[in-house]
């Protein structure tokens, strides 16, 4: 937590609408971030992914 969610927060914050390629334009960024046990996890799109992935996880 000290090191990994304040690093997470500052990428979450950077705009995340930017786009690269010509015909088929590809999203960069993170839109969310999930802190599980001592893994910060980069949500691309938004939480629900990395929720879904943390309880497939823990399943286990």
């Amino acid at each position: 937590m000290k090191h990994g969610a304040p690093l997470a927060e500052k990428i979450v914050k950077k705009d995340s609408g930017a786009r690269i390629g010509g015909v088929n334009t590809v999203r960069t960024g993170y839109g969310a971030y999930a802190v599980a046990g001592n893994v910060v996890m980069m949500c691309e799109l938004e939480l629900s992914s990395c929720e879904n992935l943390i309880n497939a996880l823990e399943s286990n």
